[in-house]
């Protein structure tokens, strides 16, 4: 007998919507497993193995959406998770909880909306192609 693994509605969402690739999402799950603790984005570069500027943007991405808080200290800037909404940390725990259930299954949602935004973004262009080639 084989069991299909279950995601949620609205942790399907927030991966559409919200999560855009593995470094935000490593991101995201770090900060949150690690609640208490703050980072500076050179911290977080350091330990997911990724570019300082790759981890000032996604932390700044994701402090934009409400997912991190920051904190000025001195001349340096650290973030920590701190979600602005129960609603909302509700669905990043539920998201943390399927990724460590089954990893897989959240990887190929995120194949998913990646394949899905590429057939967007050709789409526009196939469209703004063909109104360009009738208005030139």
């Amino acid at each position: 007998m084989s069991h299909t693994p279950w995601v949620s509605a609205e942790v399907r969402d927030f991966l559409h919507d919200k999560i855009l690739s593995y470094e935000q999402l490593e991101t995201l799950l770090l900060l949150h497993s690690r609640r208490t603790e703050t980072f500076s984005p050179r911290a977080v570069a350091e330990l997911l193995h990724v570019p300082d500027q790759t981890a000032a943007d996604l932390l700044d991405r994701m402090l934009r959406q409400h997912l991190l808080a920051m904190q000025v200290v001195g001349a340096s800037i650290r973030f920590s998770y701190g979600p602005d909404s129960a609603a909302l940390a509700g669905v990043v725990d539920q998201l943390a909880e399927s990724y460590n259930n089954n990893r897989l299954v959240i990887m190929n949602l995120m194949n998913a909306n990646a394949m899905e935004r590429v057939r967007m973004l050709a789409q526009n262009i196939f469209v703004l192609d063909r109104k360009k080639g009738k208005d030139g």
